[in-house]
């Protein structure tokens, strides 16, 4: 699909104003499109944005930007502020992670220590999957696969890197998941200079951002006001339409194209007509979307099919919940931290607010938001997931296992109230399931990602659930679908897009596993190893071998120890007898004796 050839400018209807929606249309208006954005919710930023709750911020859910982000960052930079600057510039100073104890665990320390074998079993089977391309990792669970033979400490310790930087929960994570994410956070490919800064009271210094140092940023601002509310500004003023409260009803198509959409707007039903469509839905809003519209191609593995498939399996339970505390409740925090309760039964995450916002957005309170990261593991209080707990249960659970933690010396009493975010409903009865309004999909085991481009030649997908080079559910897979959508629909126009291409090594590691899997033999990595092996113990071979022979030639160069003896002995006869002075007798001895000495 390319622009129209009458010399109008192209139309496009874009679905969904997520991150994927927002990039695909920031793309094409800068490519000279006619674009308009439809959104169901009343805010745009799905979900990433924030709001408010009891007066103060509160996010969907525990917000980090990577140091692999590239793309994101790269659209981040053409958003300009009202004050100046752009969005980039509302990025905080690098993070670090606080890993806190659990009392329950009986640890002596935050951190697990993993033993030398921990880690050279872990690093390998990590590495494995790093390597793999076409070899099916995806299928692999991250959990099982990591556990054997690693003692508690090591086995705590590879599960720990899942749910702060991850965000996902361990039990979906694939080994792909976490190789690509290791792969991606440890390239160093990305350095992104941050200029000097202010947001509100907050002063930044320059500095330079490196993934090799796997700094993690966060926002100075709640993420609508820092992001999405510059951004909306920035599309109208490109031309852009921005069309909230709009639900897409169906889809028709015919002769391999849409022909129109319909949307419903304040209770009433609209039909959408443009040159080309962007359907960035996530995939639950999809696959409903595919069932109102049977004229869309299915059957024979289908985009849209790859849409269903992936739809299938439940939402993923991640609440986002505000904690705020009472006055002088807790302990002071160090500077810039991100909080991890890796060893509480939700898997929480958080991040202190009063750090990072201007102080008149929190009231000079200690807020923060965080996150329950795993919703299917029971909890230490009720003895139920998260999925299953009330909202009262909820609270009260989240705080039993946040006061768990000794280095925060937390009570009760200290935490005045926690509010999960707006869009969980909790069952009123104990039994029952926790529900969202937008139900989160993140990647799970042997999944098929459908691709942007499909089979009507005027509609392509975005969403981090399909296929990018980012590999796994995540903000920057979002933005980079985006790109790739607008690109496929404008590809005379020069779309920035980073393409995350694998180190040297990695790559030439994965060509090779490629012709190992097609050839039905193991991974590279035992290949190489092996060979590694063998090479090592020929030169040990060799290096013995030389050793025998140099001594071996010493050896054969002088006589058998005995015989060396006996000519030793007669050398040194010969030698006594050529010093003693020879026997003179007569005449001649007499004269001898008579010259004079020198």
């Amino acid at each position: 699909m390319a622009f129209p050839g009458n010399g109008r400018e192209m139309e496009v209807a874009i679905f969904g104003g997520g991150l994927a929606g927002l990039t695909a249309a920031h793309e094409l208006l800068r490519a000279g499109a006619r674009v308009t954005l439809y959104e169901a919710d009343a805010q745009l930023g799905g979900h990433a944005k924030s709001g408010w709750a009891g007066g103060a911020p509160s996010e969907v859910s525990w917000r980090g930007y990577g140091p692999f982000y590239a793309n994101t960052f790269e659209v981040m930079r053409a958003i300009p502020r009202p004050e100046g600057g752009t969005v980039y510039d509302n990025l905080s100073l690098p993070i670090r992670f606080l890993h806190l104890r659990d009392r329950s665990r009986g640890r002596a320390r935050p951190r697990p220590r993993p033993t030398l074998l921990d880690n050279a079993r872990g690093a390998f089977r990590i590495a494995q999957a790093m390597a793999a391309d076409e070899r099916p990792f995806d299928e692999t669970s991250y959990l099982e696969t990591i556990s054997p033979g690693l003692s508690q400490d090591g086995r705590d310790a590879y599960i720990h890197a899942v749910g702060p930087y991850t965000g996902q929960d361990i039990g979906q994570t694939t080994m792909h998941h976490m190789a690509k994410f290791a792969r991606l956070q440890g390239s160093g490919a990305y350095p992104h200079y941050h200029p000097p800064a202010s947001v509100g009271e907050i002063e930044k210094p320059g500095y330079l951002h490196r993934s090799r140092v796997a700094p993690w940023h966060l926002m100075n601002l709640p993420t609508s006001m820092a992001w999405f509310d510059p951004w909306a500004a920035h599309l109208e003023a490109l031309g852009g339409l921005l069309v909230l409260g709009a639900a897409l009803l169906r889809v028709e198509a015919a002769g391999g194209l849409v022909t129109e959409c319909w949307v419903e707007v304040d209770g009433e039903e609209r039909a959408v007509r443009a040159d080309a469509y962007v359907l960035a839905l996530d995939p639950y809003g999809a696959a409903a979307l595919i069932a109102r519209s049977p004229s869309l191609p299915r059957g024979g593995g289908t985009q849209f099919d790859r849409l269903v498939e992936i739809a299938a399996k439940p939402p993923h339970v991640q609440i986002g919940f505000q904690m705020t505390f009472a006055e002088g409740g807790g302990v002071p925090l160090p500077p810039l931290v991100g909080l991890a309760f890796p060893d509480s039964e939700f898997n929480l995450t958080a991040f202190p607010l009063e750090q990072f916002y201007p102080r008149g957005l929190t009231k000079g309170r200690r807020v923060w938001s965080g996150t329950a990261c795993i919703g299917d593991r029971p909890g230490g209080l009720f003895g139920l997931p998260a999925r299953a707990l009330t909202e009262a249960q909820f609270r009260a659970e989240v705080v039993h296992q946040v006061s768990r933690s000794p280095e925060l010396g937390l009570a009760a009493e200290d935490i005045a109230e926690v509010r999960p975010w707006e869009d969980w409903t909790f069952p009123l009865e104990e039994g029952g399931a926790v529900t969202s309004r937008r139900p989160k999909w993140v990647n799970g085991p042997g999944e098929r990602l459908p691709a942007q481009e499909t089979e009507l030649s005027n509609l392509v997908l975005a969403g981090a659930h399909t296929a990018t080079a980012t590999g796994f559910y995540s903000m920057e897979a979002a933005v980079e679908s985006g790109k790739r959508a607008a690109a496929l629909l404008a590809p005379q126009a020069a779309i920035p897009l980073v393409e995350h291409e694998p180190a040297p090594l990695i790559k030439a590691l994965s060509q090779a596993d490629n012709h190992l899997y097609r050839a039905g033999l193991p991974s590279v990595i035992p290949c190489a190893l092996g060979a590694l092996g063998v090479l090592v113990i020929v030169l040990v071979l060799l290096l013995a071998w030389g050793v025998a022979r140099a001594v071996g030639g010493k050896s054969r160069s002088g006589a058998p120890p005995a015989q060396g003896a006996q000519i030793l002995q007669n050398r040194a006869s010969r030698g006594r007898a050529r010093a003693a002075p020879p026997q003179i007798a007569g005449p001649l001895a007499a004269r001898a004796a008579s010259r004079p000495r020198e």
